[in-house]
């Protein structure tokens, strides 16, 4: 018999067994298909968890030191900040400078503290001789001060109220736990932050006796 005829039937047999194995693996290749729907970008985006926004905290304010080894006169400065809690105004800010001299016992020596705040509104809140109420622990004390105005491009007024001030008045005021400011119409209250910023200045201070 013809060798060819006999092994026909047996790669007949063996072929239609690797085809029948080969096809076993088919239905998980399938379920895993299931598994993995979409395109690769949406697969992705499906498992990115949105964010969820955290509050920010407001940033201690630090005063800063500067010495002219010249003139010996130092300064400390608590930069520009927002004030809280504000009506009649667009914005409102506090600065506070601490100046004093070498020499600073000797009488006439500049030894103050600034306090100023610059006010953003419609118009014009106070005279150049400006009086506002300074509101310590809910006390509530009559301030004089100096006003200057600079008008803006925008058609608003931009209003700098400052006063000088003993660094024995000035450590009274950071005493308070709660300081608030009404100025004709406007009004707003320091933040926390401001407040523990005008304690941070009291180590710098030089007081002088028999002087406020």
């Amino acid at each position: 018999m013809n060798r060819s005829k006999l092994l026909t039937p047996f790669l007949i047999v063996f072929l239609g067994w690797l085809i029948t194995g080969l096809s076993i693996p088919a239905p998980a290749q399938q379920r895993g298909s299931k598994r993995r729907t979409g395109s690769p970008a949406t697969r992705k985006a499906s498992t990115v968890r949105p964010r969820i926004a955290q509050p920010t905290k407001a940033l201690p304010l630090v005063p800063e030191y500067e010495h002219d080894q010249y003139s010996g006169i130092s300064r400390v400065d608590l930069k520009w900040s927002p004030v809280q809690e504000w009506s009649g105004a667009n914005v409102i800010k506090l600065y506070v400078r601490y100046v004093y001299a070498k020499d600073w016992m000797q009488i006439g020596t500049q030894n103050d503290v600034l306090l100023a705040f610059s006010i953003n509104a419609a118009k014009r809140i106070c005279s150049d001789r400006c009086v506002y109420t300074l509101i310590i622990d809910g006390y509530e004390q009559p301030v004089s001060a100096e006003s200057a105005i600079t008008q803006m491009g925008d058609g608003t007024v931009n209003e700098f109220v400052s006063k000088w001030m003993s660094p024995k008045v000035f450590k009274k005021i950071t005493e308070a736990q709660k300081i608030q400011v009404r100025i004709g119409n406007v009004s707003f209250s320091l933040s926390d932050q401001q407040i523990k910023g005008l304690r941070q200045i009291v180590p710098f201070l030089r007081f002088r006796p028999f002087f406020n």
